[in-house]
C-alpha cells in the first residue's frame, strides 16, 4: 500500500516537473518571437557543451540564412572582425571574473556576408553557474548599429574638419568626443579626456564653481557664447594656461542633453590687443607732445610777426612815397604775407586748443547753428549774389563751440569755392538714418578730382594754389577733429567743375 502511494506521489511531482518544463518552453519561445519582431539577434551560448543558438534574426543580419551557419561558438569568431575579437574576449573574461558584475557589453565589427562591414552593440549576461563557480549558460542579443555608427562617423569627421578645438560634453559633464585640434592644443591622448569630466580643461581656481554654471547652462540651453564679457582661460596638460574663446552649442539625444563646444586659443589676439594698446598709449603721448608743441611755436611766433606786421604797417603809412616801385611791391608783399602767417597761426592755434578742449555735451539747435554761422560769413559779402538753402535739420546733442566751428568750417569752405560762380547755391539738409544724424553742405563750386579726396582731412593739405583760392589747409582737418569728438564721421562727393557734397554724422545717443 504505501509503495502504491509512493509511486503515484513520483508521478505526480514528473507531471508537474513536465508542466514546468513546458511552461519555461512558451515562456522561451515568446521571448524568442520578442526578440526576433524587434530585429535583435537573440543567442543563448551553452559553454561547457560548446554549443551556441544563433536565432535566424542574429545570422541574416550578417546575410546569412538560418541553415548557412551552424550553431556554434565558432561561428561568430569567424565572423567578428579580428581586431575586435581579444577586446571581446577580455570583456567575457572580465564578467566571467566578477561573477557577471562587469557587463558584458561591446561594440564591435563583423563581416556581412558581402564582405561589408556590420557594426554591432552586443550585450549579454551569465545566467547559470555550477557549483565551483564556472559558467554554464550565457545569454544575449545583438543590435545592428551600423546606420549609428555611420553617422557618428560623418559626424566626427565634421568635427575633424573644425579649425577650432571641439569637445562634445555630456549633461553629467563628462567629455564624450573631442576632435584632433583638441588634443593638439591641450596636448592629452584621446584616452586621458574621453569619460574625463571637463573641468579637466579649466583652470584649478575655477573648477569649484564650472559644475554650478554647468547646471544652470542645461536648465535653458541655447547657442550662445560662453562668459560673454569676461576673459575666459583654459589649462593644458603641463599646467600652462591660455585666453580662450568658447561657443556653446546644445543638442539633444536619446541619452539626454549635449553641448558641443568650440574652443579658440585668441594668444595671439590678446598680444596684439596689447601690441595695440600700448602703441595707441605711445601714439597719444607723442601727439600730445606735437600739439603742446604746436601751440608753443605758434604762440611764440605771433610776437615777432606782430612786430614785423607793424612795423610794415607804419612803414607803408609814413615812407611808402619816399620807396620806389619795386619798394612798395615788396612791402605789400611783406604786408601780404605776414597776414596770411598770422592766419595760419590762427589755425594751427584752433587745432591745438581742439585737441585739448574737453567736450561740453549739450542740446544743440542744428537750423539756428547753420543760419548763424552763415549770417557771420557772409555779413560783409556784398559783390556776389547766393542763394543759401536751409532745410529743417534735427537738434542734436553736442559740444555747442565745437559744432558752431566745424560748420562755420563748412559754409566758409562752400562761400570760397563757389566765388568763380555767378549764381551761387549752397544747400543744407540733414535726416535721421539708422541712429545717425546724416547732415550734407552742397554747393555748385569748382569741385575737385575724387582721386585727391583722401588728402582733404590732413592738416597743411591743399587742393588749389593761393593764387586761385586763399587757406591754410587746416579748417577741413578741423572738421574732422569735431567729429573725432562727437564719434562721427565724414565724407566727400565731388565732381569737377560742377560742384562739392560734404556728409557728416552725429550719433543720437548722448
Amino acid at each position: 500500500m504505501k509503495s502504491l502511494t509512493k509511486d503515484a506521489e513520483i508521478e505526480k511531482l514528473k507531471q508537474e516537473l513536465e508542466h514546468i518544463k513546458q511552461k519555461l518552453h512558451d515562456k522561451e519561445m515568446v521571448f524568442n518571437n520578442i526578440l526576433e519582431s524587434t530585429l535583435a539577434g537573440y543567442w543563448d551560448w551553452y559553454i561547457q557543451k560548446d554549443y551556441e543558438y544563433m536565432s535566424p534574426t542574429f545570422k541574416s543580419m550578417f546575410g546569412y540564412k538560418d541553415h548557412e551557419l551552424p550553431n556554434s561558438p565558432d561561428t561568430w569568431q569567424k565572423l567578428i572582425h579580428p581586431d575586435d575579437l581579444p577586446g571581446v574576449l577580455e570583456v567575457f573574461q572580465k564578467h566571467i571574473d566578477t561573477k557577471g558584475h562587469f557587463p558584458y557589453d561591446n561594440e564591435v565589427r563583423y563581416f556581412h556576408k558581402d564582405g561589408s562591414i556590420v557594426w554591432v552593440y552586443c550585450r549579454g549576461r551569465v545566467i547559470e553557474w555550477d557549483a565551483k563557480g564556472n559558467p554554464l549558460r550565457m545569454v544575449g542579443c545583438h543590435i545592428d548599429i551600423t546606420e549609428r555608427k555611420q553617422a557618428e562617423e560623418k559626424f566626427k569627421g565634421i568635427l575633424e574638419s573644425a579649425p577650432d578645438a571641439m569637445v562634445i560634453v555630456g549633461d553629467q559633464g563628462n567629455i564624450m568626443l573631442v576632435n584632433s585640434q583638441l588634443k593638439r592644443l591641450f596636448g592629452y591622448t584621446h584616452k586621458e579626456l574621453l569619460g574625463k569630466k571637463v573641468e579637466i580643461l579649466i583652470p584649478g581656481r575655477f573648477q569649484q564653481n564650472h559644475p554650478a554654471f554647468r547646471k544652470s547652462y542645461l536648465q535653458q540651453p541655447h547657442p550662445r557664447p560662453m562668459g560673454a564679457g569676461l576673459d575666459l582661460r583654459a589649462v593644458r596638460k603641463d599646467g600652462s594656461e591660455f585666453p580662450v574663446e568658447v561657443s556653446l552649442s546644445p543638442f539633444r539625444t536619446n541619452s539626454g542633453t549635449m553641448v558641443l563646444a568650440a574652443i579658440r586659443d585668441i594668444t595671439r589676439r590678446k598680444e596684439a590687443e596689447l601690441q595695440l594698446k600700448k602703441s595707441n598709449q605711445q601714439l597719444h603721448i607723442i601727439n600730445q607732445d606735437l600739439e603742446a608743441f604746436s601751440y608753443s611755436v605758434s604762440h611764440d611766433l605771433r610776437a615777432p610777426l606782430r612786430a614785423i606786421s607793424g612795423y610794415s604797417i607804419i612803414l607803408k603809412e609814413d615812407y611808402e612815397d619816399s620807396l620806389d616801385k619795386e619798394g612798395q611791391k615788396i612791402l605789400n608783399t611783406i604786408l601780404r604775407n605776414t597776414k596770411k602767417m598770422g592766419k595760419l597761426i590762427d589755425d594751427i592755434l584752433s587745432f591745438s586748443r581742439l585737441a585739448r578742449h574737453q567736450v561740453e555735451m549739450q542740446a544743440v539747435n542744428m537750423h539756428e547753428t547753420f543760419r548763424e554761422a552763415y549770417q557771420e560769413l557772409t555779413q560783409h559779402i556784398t559783390d556776389r549774389s547766393i542763394e543759401f538753402k536751409l532745410g529743417e535739420l534735427e537738434n542734436i546733442h553736442g559740444d555747442k563751440n565745437m559744432i558752431f566751428q566745424m560748420v562755420t568750417n563748412l559754409l566758409s569752405n562752400a562761400i570760397k569755392y563757389t566765388q568763380p560762380v555767378k549764381e551761387t547755391i549752397i544747400e543744407v539738409e540733414g535726416n535721421l538714418i539708422n541712429e545717425e544724424y546724416v547732415y550734407s553742405v552742397k554747393d555748385n563750386g569748382v569741385g575737385f578730382d575724387m582721386q585727391f579726396k583722401d588728402k582733404l582731412f590732413g592738416v597743411f593739405q591743399r587742393l588749389h594754389k593761393d593764387k586761385e583760392f586763399e587757406g591754410s589747409g587746416v579748417g577741413l582737418a578741423i572738421v574732422q577733429k569735431v567729429l573725432d569728438h562727437h564719434h562721427g564721421r565724414i565724407w566727400v562727393e565731388s565732381t569737377l567743375n560742377k560742384g562739392t557734397t560734404f556728409y557728416f554724422t552725429i550719433p543720437t545717443h548722448k
